[in-house]
């Protein structure tokens, strides 16, 4: 997503083993909501610019990225093709 792993990481990583690509999201429950205060067990959460933090903090709390902006991203990062990205 750019703020969990750095997206010069992502590209190396891409470099190095293009086959061994594998992209994951474990997005909490705020995906797809806009910026704002959420729930994330007992722990309040901070939106914005899509980055999710603990609120009043900077630790990331998780990640908000859905699969397609994960495939975006990817190619962004990496310069690969659309079916680099989803094969």
């Amino acid at each position: 997503d750019g703020i969990h792993a750095h997206p010069n990481s992502v590209r190396i990583a891409y470099r190095s083993h293009p086959k061994g690509a594998v992209l994951v999201t474990d997005a909490m429950s705020a995906m797809g909501l806009g910026d704002g205060l959420y729930k994330l067990g007992d722990q309040e959460v901070r939106i914005q610019d899509n980055r999710a933090t603990v609120n009043n903090s900077s630790t990331l709390a998780g990640s908000i990225a859905t699969m397609d902006s994960c495939v975006r991203n990817f190619k962004h990062f990496t310069g690969c093709t659309d079916v680099q990205a989803i094969e």
